[in-house]
């Protein structure tokens, strides 16, 4: 067994602060502020214009707001301009840009994103989550590591406030842009040498200060004041074994850097959209470097839809890449009170709740802190541990933000393992499974996240007499064969995860929640049935007049190519379905497998009335199409 030698530094923590900026919120908003008050973000798209259309609106738009401060993104085809509002409200200026053309001007404010970070100033912990032989409340990181530790052909993506890449953890793991570095073979300072529109950027980029120069110019991603980047980057992958200061949950990949803020609150979304599509384009001009890139760490988020951010995520689906979401630190249910990324409904998100160890010391909880969802939080991780500040040492982390980078470093161990002899990599699906299916049952998890486990990288085979929990919706119709069910990602056999995962309620009818939509609604159905890596089909609804039509209707969900479905063969089961008009109420029930298995928690109660909440905003989200896209 291999092991990492550790060595504790002193505990060194730092207050954030937010540099000088406008900031607002909506009204009635006691929180954090929402978007930047000054300013929106106009993107023109729509169908396919006649030649000069777009510069003909953009001109419309100078002679409304003036210069746009800066576009993203280089190479674009549809760029996303950051216009300057003056003394207009933001709702109202949206409103001015889109009545300029609203067919092909797409306007909305400048979100801001917080990190999801829970400063922790007691003593230090261990690494206890790697490995925790007492109370088994790890993810079995040795026992994994003498499969595989890492493989240098993996990356990961750390979009953050930076990562100090000279820290002797970190050094040797960040990839380097050689094209881009001065004094390399092909880097010449000052030039930019790939032509990817930034200059010098070896080490990634600084998306706000690239903005403020000027596209073209490029400032070092290396970290500022603010470090949590690096204690992200220090829990997914951080070198080990090098007697040093700690281990990371793979030890051996690349670390793609691109930090979008500094503060504890200064990250908009046309930063944060700079980085992503950086992130991309790296990727599409790095193939031999960069093809097994799977996952980007998103460990901040915001309360705000933000349309430009769900685009870019799905973008990163399209390039197979799946997007490690922390599900926010407010200790509330994302199903009602949403905290985008981790609650946008697409198949390559992975949103990620925060365990720990109760007051006892003994058991393994749900941490009150953390937000959670048994339809939109897939699955959890440890949290409140130790990783790499500035300098030498090492900090206390903590909050969904330390969850999710164990996410992300076991989505690279598990390309890593799928790499080993030669082997073929693992599609984005199968990682993804693998990640959910493969973690440890928990009594505090089975109704607050949709697999009901937290992340288990390895486990031994368990006896036939074993007495480990069997997950939520694991029937007598599981597979049969001569082999045992095991846990563990690396080592998942038999593991059934299913769950309703939309339509979500919206409101509290009779003391019960219930989903209220409008007469003629279309209602996006969907479940994952999932088999450790595979799909675990079929899947069904039965809706159940309870007023009205004595009608029942039996609706089949599709895992297939359709409009509605995003993606092909990743155990995301989906349908449209508009009730009858005769149906004021009714009952759907989700069934799964061949037996037609019924979770109770999975019914939804539904109510027609013309008084309804507004629906879901996805359902009226549109994504420009995205160019070059490598994988489907």
């Amino acid at each position: 067994m291999r092991w990492p030698l550790l060595a504790v530094g002193g505990l060194m923590l730092l207050a954030a602060g937010c540099r000088a900026c406008n900031h607002s919120r909506r009204p009635g908003q006691a929180t954090r502020p929402l978007f930047v008050a000054d300013e929106i973000l106009v993107r023109i798209s729509g169908p396919s214009p006649p030649p000069g259309t777009e510069h003909a609106i953009l001109s419309k738009l100078e002679e409304h707001f003036d210069a746009p401060r800066d576009t993203c993104c280089p190479g674009e085809a549809h760029p996303t301009y950051r216009f300057g509002i003056g003394s207009r409200t933001v709702d109202q200026a949206i409103r001015e840009a889109r009545e300029l053309d609203s067919v092909r001007i797409w306007a909305q404010p400048n979100f801001l994103y917080a990190q999801d970070k829970t400063p922790n100033e007691d003593a230090f912990k261990s690494q206890w989550s790697l490995h925790d032989p007492g109370r088994d409340a790890d993810i079995n990181a040795p026992e994994a590591w003498d499969e595989v530790t890492g493989d240098s052909r993996v990356a990961i993506a750390i979009v953050d406030s930076g990562v100090r890449y000279t820290n002797d953890d970190l050094v040797d793991r960040v990839w380097r842009n050689e094209a881009e570095c001065p004094g390399s073979i092909t880097g010449t300072a000052g030039v930019d040498d790939d032509q990817n529109g930034y200059i010098d950027d070896c080490y990634g980029i600084d998306a706000v200060q690239a903005a403020n120069a000027g596209n073209g110019q490029v400032a070092s991603a290396n970290a500022g004041a603010n470090d949590h980047g690096t204690g992200v980057a220090g829990i997914a992958a951080a070198q080990a074994n090098n007697d040093k200061l700690m281990a990371g949950v793979v030890w051996d990949s690349r670390i793609v850097i691109c930090k979008f803020f500094e503060g504890a609150l200064d990250g908009t979304s046309q930063d944060l959209r700079r980085c992503l599509h950086y992130i991309l384009d790296l990727k599409r001009r790095h193939p031999s470097d960069l093809q097994h890139l799977v996952a980007v760490n998103m460990s901040w988020g915001t309360s705000e839809y933000d349309n430009l951010l769900y685009c870019e995520i799905d973008a990163l689906r399209r390039e197979g890449v799946l997007a490690v979401a922390s599900a926010g630190n407010d200790g509330t249910d994302n199903d009602s009170i949403p905290h985008y990324p981790s609650r946008y409904f697409l198949p390559n998100v992975i949103a990620v709740a925060e365990t720990g160890i109760d007051e006892t010391g003994k058991t393994e909880i749900l941490l009150n802190n953390s937000n959670r969802g048994a339809r939109t939080v897939h699955t959890a991780a440890p949290g409140e541990v130790l990783s790499l500040g500035f300098g030498d040492l090492l900090k206390a982390f903590g909050g969904t933000s330390a969850a999710a980078p164990h996410v992300t470093g076991l989505i690279a161990l598990l390309e890593a393992k799928g790499l080993q002899g030669g082997g073929d990599d693992f599609d984005w699906r199968a990682l993804r499974n693998l990640v959910l299916a493969g973690g440890r049952p928990l009594p505090d998890l089975n109704q607050t996240v949709i697999s009901g486990r937290r992340i288990r990288a390895w486990d031994p085979a368990p006896s036939t007499t074993s007495t480990t929990a069997a997950p939520q919706g694991t029937p007598q119709d599981a597979p049969q064969d001569t082999a045992t069910p095991r846990l563990g990602s690396l080592t998942c056999r038999h593991q059934l995860v299913r769950r309703r995962l939309r339509p979500l309620e919206n409101d509290v009818g009779a003391g019960k929640k219930r989903l209220s939509v409008k007469p003629g609604t279309s209602l996006l159905l969907a479940a994952i049935s999932i088999d450790c890596a595979a799909p675990a089909g079929p899947v069904q609804v039965v809706a159940v007049a309870s007023t009205g039509s004595t009608t029942t209707t039996i609706i089949p969900l599709d895992d297939g190519n359709l409009d509605h479905d995003q993606a092909d063969g990743d155990g995301i089961f989906t349908a449209d379905w508009t009730p009858p008009t005769d149906v004021s109420d009714f009952v759907l029930k989700y069934r799964y497998g061949t037996s037609a298995t019924e979770i109770a928690d999975d019914e939804v109660t539904v109510h027609v009335a013309s008084d309804a909440p507004p629906g879901d905003p996805q359902q009226t989200t549109t994504c420009p199409q995205q160019a070059d896209s490598l994988q489907q």
